[in-house]
């Protein structure tokens, strides 16, 4: 009887281990990422982008490219800085992430070479789509450094405080700011693991543009509220943009949208100018939808702290026949331009001629 007992008491452990192992196979078979069996083979995939870097405005078949917001116009990494490849490609089926990589391009580096991503592996029998972003980092780093791109290229998020060397390189005009997004045509792996007849230039096609517009103030000079030429050494000089300004600070790669506003309405990165023998430049990087639906307005003036003794100072426009003081209004451009806005009588300065655009000190 005894020995009956102990069979039996074997029999139902073994049925109840056979049920547990198949409700714990069946619970870890589940991945967000799974669009196949896992013994599916998969096939390795090279995809190549881009980055154009040709003014907006200028026609494809310009053989060097147009001018370019890089500074100098020569189409290098600033020294000091990595350009910073990343791509993710989605299934189309799932709309899930399958695959990611990213590649680096070194100071010194140019940028009208194709960047290539090897060996993306993906299943076969399904469509899918890469999304790119490029942006620039500190030399000898992986880490953000004006783009958090932690939550994936389809949230990526302005960072405005980037720490003093940076912002100082920023202001500058060495550009670090500028960043490049773009995107595959849908392309599909066959059954046989094979791509898609037609497909495959769908992966080496990828035009990597700016999704910004970039306002450039080329030659500033200013004055006090006497009109004489500003003679204090300043610190903090900035672009200060009027409320109903659109300050963007997130943007998706997949839909062109943006999203979410900056902590103050103002460039990121101040200037400190000590002589106003010359005219100085400011600029600033602008977020924008791709493509831009709708008409984005534009109102600022300049504000700065005295370098001796941190006093504000709001400098605005004063024509000649103008009642009063006031801001700049005006449109932006569609994304991948740049806004250069002078004014609009020129003059001498050294050997250059230059027209700067004058503000004047504004006390209310």
């Amino acid at each position: 009887m005894k020995k009956y007992r102990l069979m039996n008491h074997q029999k139902y452990f073994r049925i109840v281990c056979f049920g547990l192992s198949f409700l714990t196979a069946a619970c870890t078979n589940e991945s967000p990422l799974n669009i196949g069996p896992a013994e599916s083979p998969e096939t390795s995939v090279s995809i190549q982008a881009t980055v154009d870097t040709k003014a907006a405005n200028e026609p494809e078949a310009a053989t060097d490219y147009g001018v370019i917001t890089r500074a100098g116009g020569d189409k290098q990494v600033p020294a000091g800085y990595r350009l910073r490849c990343k791509i993710e490609v989605y299934s189309t089926t799932t709309n899930l992430r399958v695959a990611q990589s990213q590649q680096f391009i070194d100071d010194d580096s140019g940028l009208t070479g194709a960047i290539t991503f090897p060996d993306i592996r993906l299943a076969p029998n399904d469509t899918y789509k890469a999304i790119c972003w490029a942006d620039y980092i500190a030399a000898g780093t992986v880490t953000d450094l004006i783009y958090n791109t932690s939550k994936g290229l389809s949230d990526i998020r302005l960072i405005e405080t980037i720490g003093t060397v940076h912002s100082e390189a920023a202001a500058n005009d060495l550009n670090i700011e500028d960043a490049y997004a773009g995107q595959s045509e849908s392309f599909t792996i066959e059954v046989n693991g094979d791509i898609k007849e037609g497909d495959e230039e769908k992966l080496t096609s990828i035009k990597l543009r700016r999704p910004f517009v970039k306002v450039s103030l080329p030659w500033v000079k200013l004055t006090d509220e006497n009109g004489a030429a500003w003679a204090e050494g300043l610190k903090n000089v900035r672009i200060v943009y009027e409320t109903g300004s659109a300050l963007y600070t997130q943007f998706n790669v997949w839909t062109g949208e943006t999203s979410g506003g900056r902590t103050n309405p103002e460039s990121l990165y101040p200037k400190e100018v000590s002589s106003f023998d010359r005219t100085f430049a400011l600029h600033d990087y602008l977020i924008v939808p791709v493509p831009m639906a709708d008409v984005i307005p534009l109102s600022f003036y300049i504000s700065a702290e005295t370098a001796s003794g941190s006093t504000p100072v709001t400098f605005k426009r004063y024509g000649s026949g103008a009642p009063d003081y006031s801001s700049i209004s005006i449109n932006l451009p569609n994304p991948n331009y740049m806004l250069l806005i002078k004014g609009a009588t020129e003059e001498q300065e050294g050997s250059e001629r230059i027209y700067p655009l004058t503000f004047k000190e504004y006390r209310p």
